[in-house]
């Protein structure tokens, strides 16, 4: 016995985690401390190690003849000597057929394979002195047959040898029998030539399993057909498998006078296989290295296994595996079944063999893979390229040159005819055949175009071909380069891809001296680097081009011709540009800006404190003037003065405010910056900058910035007023754009409805009026944000953090917006406690909005959130959910906070939607476990959600074990929480719905070459929130009614909000890419499939959707568009009778009718609403009236309005026009009249 002893030694240490131990466990506990306090105690255990057990291998159990067998031993507890070869000690036992023990525990002593290995190895030699071809070092032969020295016993069949490991007692049991064969054949058919692979199967051929073992195949293999077995021998596939292969070949061992034929062949099972001449794998010959017969001969069974063979072959095929070009090339495959000559192996069809327009192609064909009879080009992509060359002076010849074939310009267009020829070495029935099909080279007739047809003397167009055949490499993205030369009439000429096209340039009545090439390369549609388009596009430089010693100048034309050669006759394509100074452009970066404005922030709940902030707006004005892009290496920049720069401030009183000046007017009147008469006051300087800098080299466009002022002369610039910014280019041309100064009302929102104390709170302010800057992140200080904090104190959220104490914190100290241009801000509290609030408190947000929509009067936007005590609560994050939302549920139970310093487990909660329920456990996988150590708030696996999902609904999937609820609109998400005790159970529901969608353009008009972002928001859309899904919408013009359609793809995860772009193009509509022309109407349209009740709807009948659909369109216009005060103006009013003759005097009772023209100054038509206001002397409206329609384009018409005046005096009749009630754009400044009534 072996054994070890460990000494533990115990030193004194105990510490008490929990102060509510059970007195059993602290009593225990304080008498091991006793003990340990006392001593220091040593303890002696042994510990007796078990002997391991043997294990005894072997190469087979049954074996049969005279073989060989391989035992293996692996005992380590024999591997006594790390440095020595060591030795087992093993017993043998041999039963007979009828169980009779003739040989009882003989034994032999075994010698290990390897110094420190463990293995012994032993080999039973039944009837043979062969040796292993490849025995392990030392290895022991135990020879048994009838006069043996190691054991004299004549083995027969059924006797059972047991090989017994002595100190283990481990035992293997091996049988001496013989094993019926199994005979396979590799395949059903076979042609001239084929090899037919013959396969036995059985052990009783295996003599040795550390050899290949072979056997002579004449006496076991017959045939219907003439074979010739004559030095044949099956061999074996590897060591020790017991199959065994023999090839035959049609026509060489198997003769086949025709075809065609089958043939039989038969396998006489053996149980001994080998001939007296074939030797073991040691070279031993069986005959001389066997014991007594019959071993040493061959024993049939009688037993015979037969196979057959179809022996036909079949005709060879052509086919072309992609269209016959020149990019593709020529990509063919020959089928052949017959030339599939092994079966294990790929095969060839040598050079030679097939031929293209008799001319011999000198390329291999290689199978596709092992058995597939299909052979393709031994060639890159397997693919016999095309290759263009230069005019070989003969129209449609072919040449075949190496391994590709050669072709002109003039070949292609004459269409010549490609016959592809197989010579089949072997057809149906027999012997050589060929096979041929013909096909002529596609080409694609050749288009031209530019990206715009006037250009400037400094500027650039890109020229695109749209020619098929220039594609001359479908693998690959294909480039050509494009050198000129001069004709004597000043035009420039070159070829493209050796002539399959030309390029001619020319300019009116100016000859080209020089031109630098033109490289063009594939792209696709949009204009990205792609292969196998056909579409090749090049830049040419306009200054580059020399016609010296004259000069390019405005209204000179540029000509380019494109002339496809692989046409008959040839076809030329021509596109012209007109050399001029393009009319210049003004953009501004939003269509509608938040007034700047002041807010008054109320500090320390004391006026003394109060404190003016004021947001000014950042108007960023892009302009496009390529005249001014006088260097392409560097970046431009544009001197800015009242002669060619002004902002115009349009509404009850207009303003113009230059460059530079610290002053605006308004007619006769200046309004300067800083004066001390609110009346004469401009708030500060807006146009600071005196320049326009170029956005980057060669761009021509050029940027300025101004500040949208407050207030000017004592107006507030608010929603009554419309901006507009015109430049002035140097050749005086006109350029502007336009926008509205818009208010929004403010929301308040934060992460969740309930906290507790130690929570951060997640506070979102929706405030687009603290946007001002749309090219940066703006901030807002929370000590003066004008958002206040109701909770037992008051001021705003700074000044309440600041008071309170403990760990509470801001992050970041500012509101700070959530991207560019987003007008979302948020600020996080973080650690609220109870010095700043006690549970079952509510905190409450407010925010004095000061600009809220359409400039009215100032509003208090709150936002109230629970602070929970430690009653059990169950919070869902929304009050309603989609059908494919997630479920975010928050279970706050301080009772249920049994572990301060771990992660406690809910005992059981519920959650089900109609008849489905999915039941969360402390045991279970998916568990509702504490969001922190000690805080008694509970999600699911911590913080996930859980997944509704209306497919599973119905598809009728009731598995809720991976965590996915089916859901239905209108039916309820219910939880329910019970405590382990069960003295406290919970439930709460919220509704599951759809929601209705809306579709918008970011514009109301688009220039053409502009992208319109088109905005979808449908939160059901969103229905895998780990990805951003997307959805598609239809959109036309008027000029395309069949449109394109757009994929729109979700901003984030789960916002619900989708976005995508289309080009306003004047090309035909392809991809992203919409047709339009000046004046068109584009329109997107959504198709909302999940309308929410009481839209129709059925869960049995599709979960997914609702039964009804609603269409939604959005609009925008194409083209220049006016100022939108200029589109509808309308007349100063008249006061007229029912006849229309105007009134001298008015009288109190008298009917007057107050008539107003309103005229669309546009080519498209324009809703309208006209409205009149009659307005006493105290500001009382005694009148309104309106009315709506549309308007045709440049269409005038005059309304009357019916007043009856109740009492003298002067009143004043106000006029508006707007677009409609439900989008109150001004389509007309306000016009004011007073009237005398007697």
């Amino acid at each position: 016995m072996n054994n070890l002893f460990i000494i533990l030694i115990y030193s004194a240490s105990l510490t008490l985690v929990r102060a509510d131990m059970n007195r059993r466990n602290i009593a225990w506990s304080l008498g091991i401390m006793a003990i340990l306090l006392t001593s220091t105690v040593a303890m002696v255990t042994p510990i007796q190690v078990k002997a391991q057990q043997a294990t005894i291998t072997s190469s087979t159990d049954q074996f049969f003849g005279p073989s060989l067998v391989k035992i293996t031993v692996s005992a380590p507890d024999d591997n006594n000597d790390d440095n020595a070869f060591d030795t087992s000690e093993i017993e043998i036992d041999i039963e007979d057929d009828k169980g009779k023990k003739i040989v009882d525990s003989q034994p032999f002593t075994l010698n290990e394979t390897g110094k420190n290995t463990g293995r012994f190895e032993l080999f039973i030699a039944a009837h043979t002195d062969a040796n292993p071809k490849n025995p392990s070092t030392g290895a022991t032969v135990v020879r048994i047959y009838e006069g043996s020295s190691d054991i004299n016993l004549a083995l027969d069949e059924g006797y059972e040898i047991t090989i017994r490991h002595t100190n283990t007692g481990a035992e293997k049991t091996i049988v001496y029998d013989n094993t019926n064969a199994d005979f396979s054949l590799d395949r059903d058919t076979a042609g001239d030539g084929n090899v037919i692979t013959l396969t036995i199967e059985d052990q009783d051929a295996n003599l040795d399993p550390t050899g290949i073992d072979k056997f002579t195949a004449d006496g076991i293999i017959t045939a219907t057909l003439p074979l010739d077995l004559t030095g044949l021998m099956f061999e074996e596939t590897g060591q020790n498998t017991n199959e065994f292969e023999l090839d035959i070949t049609v026509n060489n061992e198997l003769t086949v006078d025709n075809f065609p034929n089958s043939v039989d062949f038969t396998l006489i099972d053996h149980n001994v296989y080998h001939q007296t001449t074939d030797t073991y794998p040691d070279g031993t010959a069986v005959g001389n290295g066997a014991g007594n017969p019959p071993f040493s001969v061959p024993e049939d069974t009688n037993r015979e296994i037969t196979r057959s063979v179809d022996l036909e072959n079949m005709d060879g095929q052509i086919e072309l595996t992609e269209d016959l070009t020149i990019g593709n090339g020529l990509m063919i495959k020959i089928i052949d079944a017959d030339r599939n000559i092994r079966t294990d192996d790929s095969d060839t069809l040598p050079a030679g063999s097939i031929k293209i327009n008799d001319q011999v192609l000198n390329v291999d064909f290689d199978e596709t893979g092992d058995n597939t009879g299909e052979f393709v080009p031994d060639l890159t992509n397997n693919r016999i390229p095309i290759k263009v060359v230069d005019d070989n002076g003969v129209d449609g010849n072919v040449n075949i040159v190496g391994n590709e074939i050669q072709v002109d310009a003039s070949d292609i267009a004459a269409e010549p005819d490609i016959t592809i020829t197989y010579i089949d070495p072997a057809a149906d029935p027999e012997g050589q055949e060929e096979f041929s099909i013909t096909r002529e080279i596609q080409h694609f007739e050749a288009t031209i175009e530019a990206d715009k047809d006037t250009v400037t003397v400094a500027g650039k167009v890109e020229i695109t071909i749209r020619d098929g055949d220039l594609n001359t490499d479908s693998t690959k993205r294909d480039s050509h380069t494009v050198n000129f030369n001069i004709n004597a009439d000043g035009d420039a000429i070159g070829k493209i891809a050796n002539g399959l096209g030309e390029l001619t340039i020319s300019i009116t009545d100016k000859p080209i001296k020089s031109i630098p090439s033109i490289v063009f390369s594939e792209v696709d549609e949009d204009g990205n680097a792609a292969t196998n388009t056909g579409i090749f596009r090049g830049t040419i430089n306009v200054d580059d081009i020399d016609v010296s010693p004259k000069e390019l100048d405005d209204g000179d034309k540029i000509k380019i011709d494109y002339e496809d050669f692989t046409e008959d006759p040839s076809i030329t394509r021509s596109v012209h540009i007109t050399i001029s100074k393009a009319a210049p452009e003004v953009a501004l970066d939003r269509n509608s800006y938040p007034p700047s404005h002041k807010t008054i922030v109320h500090t320390e709940n004391s006026e003394a404190n109060d404190v003016e902030v004021g947001v000014n707006v950042v108007i960023h004005v892009d302009i496009t003037d390529s005249s001014e892009n006088t260097n392409a290496n560097s970046e431009d920049t544009i001197m800015l003065d009242e002669n060619n720069f002004k902002l115009e401030l349009l509404g009850p009183q207009n303003f113009v405010i230059f460059p530079d000046k610290d002053e605006a007017e308004n007619g006769d009147k200046i309004y300067r910056a800083g004066g001390d008469n609110e009346d004469d006051f401009i708030q500060f300087k807006p146009i600071s900058d005196t320049s326009a800098e170029e956005t980057g080299r060669d761009t021509g466009v050029f940027e300025v910035d101004i500040i949208l002022p407050a207030k000017v002369g004592g107006r507030i610039i608010d929603d009554d007023y419309q901006i507009k910014v015109t430049y002035t280019a140097s050749n005086g041309d006109d350029a502007d754009d336009s926008a509205s100064i818009r208010s929004t009302t403010a929301t308040l929102s934060t992460d969740m409805t309930a906290y507790v104390l130690g929570n951060d709170i997640v506070l979102t302010i929706n405030e687009p009026d603290w946007n001002a800057d749309s090219e940066k992140v703006d901030v807002i200080d929370a000590d003066i944000s004008a958002i206040f904090v109701d909770a037992r104190k008051q001021g705003t959220i700074k000044d309440t953090v600041d008071a309170a104490d403990g760990n509470m914190d801001l992050d970041p100290d500012q509101l700070e917006e959530t991207g560019d241009n987003t007008g979302i801000f948020m600020i996080t509290i973080e650690n609220i406690n109870e010095n700043f609030v006690e549970r079952s408190d509510k905190i409450t947000f407010e925010y004095e909005d000061d600009t809220t929509d359409g400039a009215g009067g100032a509003e208090t936007i709150e936002h109230t959130v629970n602070i929970v005590s430690g009653v059990p609560e169950i919070i869902f994050d929304k009050e309603v959910y989609t059908p494919f939302d997630e479920v975010c549920v928050t279970i706050v139970d301080q009772s249920a906070n049994i572990d301060p310093d771990d992660r406690d487990e809910l005992f059981k909660v519920e959650v089900e939607v109609g008849e489905f329920k999915d039941v969360f456990k402390h045991d279970d996988t998916n568990r509702f476990v504490e969001t922190a150590p000690d805080s008694g708030i509970f999600m699911f696996e911590e913080d996930e959600c859980i997944q509704l999902d209306a497919r599973k609904w119905k598809d009728g999937n009731t598995d809720t074990n991976d965590g996915v609820l089916p859901a239905a609109r209108d039916k309820a998400v219910r939880v329910t929480y019970e405590t382990s005790t069960g003295d406290i159970e919970l439930s709460k529901s919220a509704l599951i719905v759809f929601n209705d969608a809306s579709i918008s353009f970011d514009k109301n008009s688009y220039k053409i070459g502009e992208r319109a972002v088109i905005t979808v928001v449908d939160p059901d859309l969103n229905t895998n929130p780990d990805v951003e899904d997307t959805t598609s919408i239809d959109v036309w013009s008027t000029s395309d009614r069949a449109g394109v359609d757009v994929t729109l793809r979700e901003t984030g995860e789960k916002t619900g909000v989708f976005t995508g772009e289309v080009l306003l193009s004047s090309d035909v509509s392809s991809g992203t890419r919409l047709h339009v022309e000046e004046g068109d109407t584009i329109t997107a349209r959504y198709t909302d499939r999940t309308l929410p009740d009481p839209a129709d709807y059925d869960e049995e009948i599709d979960a997914t959707i609702s039964l009804d659909t609603q269409r939604l369109d959005a609009t925008a216009t194409v083209g220049i568009s006016k100022f939108s005060i200029e589109r509808a103006p309308a007349s100063e009013p008249e006061f007229v009778n029912e006849l229309g003759t105007a009134f001298t005097e008015i009288t109190v009772g008298q009917q007057v009718l107050i008539s107003s023209k309103v005229t669309n100054n546009q080519t498209i038509s324009q809703d309208f609403v006209h409205i009149v206001k009659v307005i006493d002397e105290d500001g009382n409206v005694v009148m309104l009236s309106f009315t709506q329609g549309t308007l045709n384009p440049n269409e005038e018409r005059t309304n009357a309005f019916s007043w009856i005046p109740e009492k003298p005096g002067t009143y004043t009749v106000e006029i508006l026009v707007w677009e409609s009630f439900e989008n109150p754009i001004p389509l007309s400044p306000k016009v004011t009249e007073t009237v005398e009534v007697m």
